[in-house]
């Protein structure tokens, strides 16, 4: 377990049918931040406050996706399934 990692907290996401947030999940742990908080800010988040190693990112283990509506990880085509755009979906494209 990396630094500050005993602060997790777990969160009840409201289900109103939006993707709420950025996330980044290695196994069965997930990180994510709140929109306006983009894939980068999580990653600088678990570099610089958890004590992550880089790389962070595709080919790492780790994988970058959204939490759902009901608070779920939704990998990149689920979420852009979600959201009716076609192939992958990146923070960019809803805020």
């Amino acid at each position: 377990m990396g630094r500050n990692e005993h602060y997790v907290k777990r969160v009840k996401w409201p289900d109103d049918g939006s993707i709420k947030a950025a996330a980044i999940r290695n196994g069965n742990v997930i990180w994510a931040l709140p929109r306006p908080y983009r894939h980068h800010d999580v990653i600088e988040f678990l570099v610089d406050c958890v004590g992550r190693e880089p790389p962070i990112g595709p080919g790492s283990g780790y994988e970058q996706g959204f939490i759902g509506p009901s608070g779920e990880f939704l990998t990149r085509e689920q979420a852009a399934e979600l959201v009716g755009k076609p192939g992958k979906l990146f923070s960019e494209d809803i805020w």
